[in-house]
């Protein structure tokens, strides 16, 4: 039997998953605080919510696969170039770029007096201020692949 290499993509991908799955709590928190606010109708018929809303969902739903394919490449030690790529590619990228939209949209949103004075909507903001720490640290993190 042969020893186990260590593997320098090994410990950066744990370390990555470790900060994907701080991104999902985040989304999930993010996400109670829109159903909250859905409730108030200055919000549910504010069109630039609603826009935030889809483009939220859909960096959730890249951001979700994300977490799971680099679950995957972590359990199986499987680091490939190509690997990779098809992470940054087909799931990170798309996630990066609905969840950029939804904060243009959201942008919008706190440009409204009225919204912008919601308690809910400020403990939102709060949440979603952590969001984009976490997100910064994912992005630095990723270009440590040297690809």
């Amino acid at each position: 039997m042969y020893p186990m290499t260590p593997n320098p993509c090994d410990e950066l991908s744990k370390f990555i998953l470790r900060l994907l799955e701080s991104f999902s709590k985040q989304i999930m928190a993010i996400d109670d605080s829109i159903l909250e606010l859905l409730k108030d109708s200055q919000f549910n018929s504010n069109p630039d919510f609603m826009e935030f809303i889809a483009h939220f969902n859909k960096g959730r739903y890249y951001h979700f696969q994300c977490e799971g394919y680099m679950k995957c490449l972590v359990l199986t030690k499987c680091y490939s170039p190509m690997s990779i790529s098809y992470w940054l590619n087909t799931l990170v990228y798309p996630a990066v770029k609905h969840f950029t939209e939804a904060l243009a949209c959201l942008d919008k949103v706190e440009a409204v007096p009225v919204l912008e004075s919601n308690p809910e909507f400020k403990n939102m903001l709060e949440k979603v201020d952590v969001f984009k720490e976490i997100s910064m640290k994912i992005t630095e993190s990723v270009k440590m692949y040297n690809l």
